[in-house]
């Protein structure tokens, strides 16, 4: 029996969480507190790169792809290195599901 690769099961985890929330995630969880008490904010701003890029970048990127909170989500729980340079962003196993999409949700907030 052949398993899933564990790219791929986070995708798939993501897409669940995503499609089973509510439209506006973000009015559920005080994104800002959530950001700060993570150190997101250490490493990223809405408008200008810091350590990792900006976040309006971030949804610059995927301002065409249909799956862009999926990825996004994929990307903050699980980390990681190479999509934005060689810094590593370390992964975030602890958010809730709700923070986790409501994070993605205002990423990809203009």
């Amino acid at each position: 029996m052949r398993s899933i690769p564990p790219d791929l099961a986070a995708v798939c985890a993501a897409v669940m969480l995503v499609s089973a929330l509510p439209a506006r995630a973000d009015d559920a969880v005080d994104v800002q507190k959530v950001l700060t008490s993570h150190g997101c904010t250490g490493c990223h701003a809405k408008d200008r790169k810091i350590v990792g890029p900006a976040l309006h970048d971030v949804a610059a990127k995927y301002a065409s792809d249909p799956q862009a909170a999926v990825k996004i989500a994929a990307n903050i729980r699980g980390g990681g290195v190479g999509r934005w340079g060689q810094v590593p962003m370390p992964p975030m196993p602890t958010l809730t599901d709700t923070e986790l999409a409501a994070l993605a949700a205002y990423v990809l907030t203009p």
